[in-house]
């Protein structure tokens, strides 16, 4: 009885909320509904009753559409109930920690917050049949929050208190959008590394533009993986940390620290102050009390709006109009930081740390022969680029090349080049073998755990735990090889 009458009560939804069938029921406003979210498992106890009854008193279904999520499982693939008290309160982790222990959470966060649990569940894929979700997901975009939280630290340290008239800031993203509708070669006032961290942002805003028109339009076509909203959130949270904070604000500190700049502030702040404006507009919807607070935080001497970020118009799809060379130009930064990461790991195998810069460092080479982009980019803004991301992210500088030094090739034109005298090949081979027997036990013993697990979710969950085992594996097995043939000791 409890049953029936649980299931049917909720059939009556949203009939009952609106007041029906009183008259006072009013349908043309709030009936029916745009979507109706729910989870799999309960589709035809509760979903199915809502269709019904919908139909036969009103004659019209009370949904537009139906948001389905898989079945809501722990850390370990078991599914959440009360009876099993592996349930998460939400309260305990915006108000608290919930169950994640010190040493997890480390010193310094005091509670994980609304904004980290809100950013946590939009990143999880729920249209999976299983879906894990732990506390540690919520701290992991408390991290996030504190690293939006930073950048906008250093922001505020490097503009200028005061803002001359002649250097005034224009606050107007969608005007420095202007720049990626023309060639390359017509930009050469700014350097290639604004624009593209310009072009990754306009990348990000068209992503989340047809992601929402996906999610309110009501024809029900299929939605791309790339336009999810999960996926969305995560390449978000990519550009603001891998490429506007590691790549773009390290260059911006290198800039500071050239012998013009003053080392003060920074000189041309529009490109830096515009990308994170843009930044908090996407980001709103996602972590709204952190944006809003950020976006009120600027300095009244800055003309930017004073209206709440909430009142703010959601930046614009402009990508179709970009000009087709910026992909160009994206691989060619791409191809740049790869090799910068290859740099970065080399050294760190041959035991060439910072100290070491009298013995490693960086010739940067372009091409003598024309390539494919030296069309479309100037060979002097190339080398321009390659300087600035190179030294930002390696602190190495160029240097010319000696005899007596190896050099390995790390891509993008960029070499490494170390004396031999001072690299023990020798301990660098065992490094490597022990790391990389290290990585290859991990993914043993994940893979062996999905396996023999009979939740279905899970097995899917412990394939992303494996990647990233079976990737450095590889990436060691390769440095190791050219470790060995550098030693004269190739493996067997």
């Amino acid at each position: 009885c409890d049953v029936l009458d649980t299931w049917f009560s909720s059939g009556l939804l949203p009939l009952s909320a609106l007041g029906w069938p009183m008259k006072a029921f009013d349908c043309s406003t709030f009936y029916p509904l745009s979507v109706m979210e729910t989870g799999q498992d309960i589709l035809f106890f509760w979903v199915a009753r809502m269709a019904m009854l919908g139909i036969q008193l009103t004659g019209t279904l009370p949904f537009n559409k139906i948001l389905l999520h898989g079945l809501i499982c722990d850390s370990s693939g078991q599914k959440m109930s009360k009876s099993r008290g592996n349930t998460i309160d939400p309260l305990q982790l915006i108000e608290g920690v919930g169950k994640l222990k010190q040493h997890q959470i480390g010193s310094g966060i005091s509670s994980l917050g609304a904004d980290a649990l809100r950013a946590s569940l939009l990143a999880t894929d729920f249209t999976k049949p299983a879906v894990a979700y732990s506390e540690e997901s919520a701290l992991d975009y408390r991290r996030f929050c504190n690293k939006v939280w930073q950048s906008m630290q250093f922001l505020l340290s490097v503009l200028p208190r005061e803002v001359p008239p002649e250097t005034a800031l224009t606050i107007n993203t969608e005007g420095m959008w202007s720049r990626l509708r023309q060639p390359l070669l017509d930009c050469e006032e700014t350097s290639l590394v604004d624009l593209w961290i310009l072009y990754r942002l306009a990348q990000r805003s068209s992503q989340f533009n047809r992601t929402f028109s996906n999610l309110c339009s009501s024809k029900g076509e299929d939605i791309s993986p790339s336009h999810s909203l999960h996926n969305c959130v995560s390449e978000l949270r990519n550009w603001w940390t891998q490429e506007f904070c590691s790549v773009y604000l390290e260059v911006v500190k290198q800039r500071m620290r050239a012998p013009h700049s003053g080392g003060t502030s920074i000189a041309s702040p529009d490109v830096l102050v515009n990308c994170f404006l843009c930044g908090l507009r996407l980001l709103h919807p996602i972590t709204p009390h952190l944006s809003e607070v950020l976006w009120q935080s600027f300095p009244p001497q800055l003309p930017v709006p004073r209206e709440p970020l909430l009142l703010q118009p959601y930046p614009e799809d402009i990508l179709a109009s970009v000009h087709p060379d910026f992909e160009a130009l994206s691989a060619f930064i791409n191809g740049l930081l790869a090799a910068a990461s290859r740099v970065t790991n080399w050294r760190l195998t041959l035991g060439l740390n910072k100290s070491s810069k009298d013995s490693a460092g960086l010739l940067l080479l372009l091409q003598s022969q024309k390539t494919r982009s030296e069309d479309l980019i100037n060979l002097r803004a190339q080398e321009m680029a390659t300087r600035e991301i190179t030294y930002a992210l390696t602190s190495l500088r160029c240097i010319d090349p000696r005899a007596s030094f190896m050099t390995v090739p790390c891509g993008s034109d960029v070499h490494l080049h170390f004396d031999p005298q001072v690299v023990d090949f020798s301990a660098a081979e065992v490094s490597l073998d022990a790391r990389l027997a290290n990585q290859r036990k991990k993914a043993k013993a994940v893979e062996k755990k999905a396996a023999t697990n009979p939740q279905e979710g899970l097995s899917r969950s412990d394939s992303v735990k494996v990647s990233p085992h079976t990737n450095t594996s590889s990436l060691l097995s390769t440095v190791l090889r050219d470790v060995e043939g550098f030693s004269g000791s190739p493996r067997l």
